[in-house]
């Protein structure tokens, strides 16, 4: 049996990561969620890579921002403060790495 239910399925480096910002800055939403921010938006760049990467042209990256950064959807969970935004991230970085 897991603990997948424990924390909504967050990890303990997401955990802490949330621990040392509180810590530091204070108990607010922007700084609660400010991880999954910029998980979102290493997720937006490594995707805008990777299309580079694949020879696109710059009509379809900027389709592609105004596609993921305009979508009412991908912004609300973009700061849900979830730890799927990571695994969202780290698929498109892996991808501009490979």
């Amino acid at each position: 049996q897991t603990v997948s239910g424990v924390n909504h399925g967050q990890t303990g480096a997401h955990m802490f990561l949330n621990h040392l910002l509180l810590k530091w800055f204070g108990a607010s939403y922007f700084v609660l969620r400010a991880p999954s921010y910029c998980a979102y938006a290493a997720g937006l760049l490594a995707g805008l890579y990777y299309l580079r990467n694949l020879g696109f042209s710059y009509l379809v990256r900027l389709c592609f921002v105004l596609g993921l950064g305009c979508s009412h959807l991908n912004l609300v969970h973009g700061g849900e403060a979830r730890p799927y935004v990571f695994l969202e991230a780290g698929v498109l970085l892996f991808l501009w790495a490979y």
